[in-house]
């Protein structure tokens, strides 16, 4: 008995050491794609492509050439049919990850996968932001445009209103700062006047004083005798409650970017608007420019 034990462990074993060193090849892994796409029906059955070596269309992002060679980066593929569905793909060394971007939810995952490569890459901002504006655009403007009534952001919807004006916003921003010991006591009226908000939704700066704010992701800062604290901050501000999100390290920014882009959909915004206030979070989080370093090659 004791025996059989040891032989089944040695070929447990043996057969995973083989599974994990089997080579990804680019033959492979059209073929994995292929299954992909049937499992999605998007493909009527897996022998039009291994047979007839039709329904896959599968290229790199930033380079449209033909993959000859497989390199770590981020692609895309499809079938060839005018209403497709479009997907992309992380490969990465001997690995791949599918990146659905169908419902709201595959949409989501994608983004965090996303980031977490781009990151381990240490990809430039504006690679970054690309990345995921693509899978967003893909998202509306694809996969689900008979869903979406604005998919083109044609039309600038009303806002919703808080029930915060500036001054009740900023109280609560106050005490945000004296919990974070940024400030010492909350005593003072010249407090509020140093505490700076600006609406990331809208290219003007500065918010109405007299009216409710509307419901949005907010930068704050704190502003005392001319000198800036070093720290820029974020909340959202809701119908009657407000969440603090932060960037400072890749699991903040990653939870960050999930609450916007749930209280995106939560508001309906255009999502050319969402990816623009996580573009501008990415650039307060990501000092890496392209304009620094072009030196990345992509697929």
């Amino acid at each position: 008995m004791k025996n059989w034990v040891i032989i089944l462990l040695l070929f447990l074993f043996s057969f995973g050491y083989a599974q994990q060193n089997k080579e990804l090849t680019l033959d492979s892994l059209k073929l994995e794609l292929a299954k992909f796409l049937v499992k999605k029906k998007q493909l009527k059955n897996l022998e039009l492509y291994t047979e007839k070596k039709q329904g896959l269309n599968f290229r790199g992002i930033h380079n449209f050439s033909t993959v000859e060679k497989l390199e770590n980066g981020i692609y895309t593929f499809s079938n060839f049919s005018s209403h497709r569905l479009v997907f992309f793909l992380i490969v990465e060394d001997n690995t791949f990850h599918i990146l659905d971007v169908f419902s709201i939810d595959d949409l989501k995952v994608s983004v965090d996968k996303t980031l977490e490569f781009c990151l381990k890459q240490k990809y430039c901002t504006e690679i970054i932001s690309d990345y995921i504006t693509r899978l967003f655009r893909a998202h509306y403007t694809e996969n689900m445009t008979w869903k979406r009534n604005d998919s083109g952001c044609k039309f600038e919807r009303k806002r919703t209103k808080s029930v915060f004006n500036l001054m009740k916003l900023k109280i609560k921003l106050a005490n945000y700062f004296l919990n974070q010991k940024v400030i010492e006591n909350i005593n003072t009226d010249y407090l509020y006047e140093s505490i700076f908000v600006e609406d990331l939704y809208s290219m003007y700066y500065g918010v109405d004083e007299e009216k409710e704010i509307d419901c949005g992701i907010y930068s704050f800062l704190y502003l005392h005798d001319d000198d800036y604290s070093e720290n820029v901050y974020y909340v959202i501000v809701n119908e009657d409650w407000i969440e603090f999100i932060a960037i400072d390290s890749k699991q903040e920014i990653s939870k960050s970017i999930q609450m916007i882009i749930d209280f995106s959909v939560n508001h309906k915004y255009c999502y050319l608007k969402t990816t623009q206030i996580i573009d501008k979070l990415l650039k307060m989080r990501e000092t890496n420019s392209c304009l620094k370093n072009a030196a990345f090659k992509l697929p």
